[in-house]
């Protein structure tokens, strides 16, 4: 039994060596690719790095700067800042700031978007501030409500888990 995890120890270290090694190749061609002005194929290098789990918090966060600066897809980017923020863990709390911050811009302008009767009546950029104030309070409420509903939902499969 000792000689077969011994020799299991080494090739599962290999395995995810390998799966990491070629994950940080697609984050690093998604960044060469996104700094060279071409959005989809980087924003497919980053999917693919995020699958291989290498840096997914990171690269939902790329995806999301993609979607919101180059394609102009706003509510795809709110989605993969959100993704952004589930994935950051506490060991990269900044990667989790930046991306909240980008949530919370990206939330206010499709708020502005949204023909939203009382934000286009508003007369001067004081009504409209308060507007948005308002609107960013809301989705800060419901994405507490979202990281409650994950949590319960981590719970719940731990428990099934554990049966």
């Amino acid at each position: 039994m000792k000689s077969m995890l011994l020799l299991l120890c080494p090739l599962a270290m290999m395995t995810f060596l390998l799966g990491c090694s070629k994950g940080e190749s697609f984050f690093s061609r998604g960044l060469l690719l996104a700094e060279s002005g071409d959005a989809e194929e980087a924003i497919e290098c980053f999917h693919k790095a995020a699958a291989l789990d290498c840096r997914p918090g990171e690269s939902y966060y790329r995806i999301g700067q993609l979607y919101e600066d180059r394609l102009e897809q706003l509510q795809l980017a709110a989605w993969f800042y959100q993704r952004a923020i589930l994935h950051a863990g506490e060991s990269r709390k900044e990667d989790s700031t930046a991306a909240e911050i980008r949530l919370k811009n990206v939330n206010a302008r499709l708020a502005a978007n949204a023909h939203d009767p009382s934000f286009q009546h508003a007369s001067n950029a004081k009504e409209k501030d308060e507007i948005i104030a308002i609107l960013e309070e809301r989705c800060e409420d419901l994405t507490k409500w979202v990281q409650k509903l994950n949590d319960e939902n981590f719970a719940l499969r731990q428990m099934l888990l554990d049966k």
